[in-house]
């Protein structure tokens, strides 16, 4: 009645279903998607969670070194604030934020491309991720209610070579 490829998708189905958030599945998934049956739904192809590539894994020092040539610079939490009122400056975002704890906040007004107007206030707010700001930044009991935080969506800038004067 079904071959072996067509019960590996039925179980692969049933586990997208019930058990969506565990990514065991998804490599037996990414493994069989091309010798897909003509019959089988083609909606799963396209699927965000199985075209989705892993991130390579991060590993952060934690040795504290004493020899002054070795230096590390903290990295620093960026994120996107929206939903603000249009009336707040940075000024009043960083005092706020400053009282509920976080150190060292950089706050700036994002202004609106040429030719649209925003109807609310939006920032790129970041601290440096030591002495504890990375619970509290990601802490919705230190925002106000209805706003919007997520992460900084960084766009690679293409590099400028000075000895040829043009984009690489």
């Amino acid at each position: 009645m079904y071959d072996q490829i067509q019960v590996q998708w039925l179980i692969l189905l049933s586990l997208r279903r019930h058990r969506s958030r565990h990514m065991h599945h998804l490599v037996s998934a990414t493994r069989v998607r091309r010798q897909v049956p003509v019959h089988m739904p083609k909606l799963l192809l396209f699927s965000p969670m199985l075209n989705r590539q892993s991130r390579p894994t991060r590993i952060y020092g934690s040795k504290i070194v004493t020899n002054a040539a070795v230096k590390t610079i903290p990295r620093r939490l960026t994120a996107f604030v929206g939903r603000l009122h249009i009336d707040t400056t940075a000024e009043d975002l960083k005092a706020f934020l400053s009282e509920s704890g976080l150190l060292d906040v950089r706050c700036t007004k994002l202004k609106p491309p040429t030719g649209r107007e925003f109807k609310t206030a939006a920032f790129c707010v970041s601290c440096p991720s030591t002495d504890g700001n990375e619970k509290l930044f990601h802490d919705e009991c230190v925002w106000p209610e209805g706003v919007e935080l997520r992460g900084w969506y960084f766009k690679e800038k293409p590099n400028v070579d000075p000895e040829q004067g043009h984009h690489q």
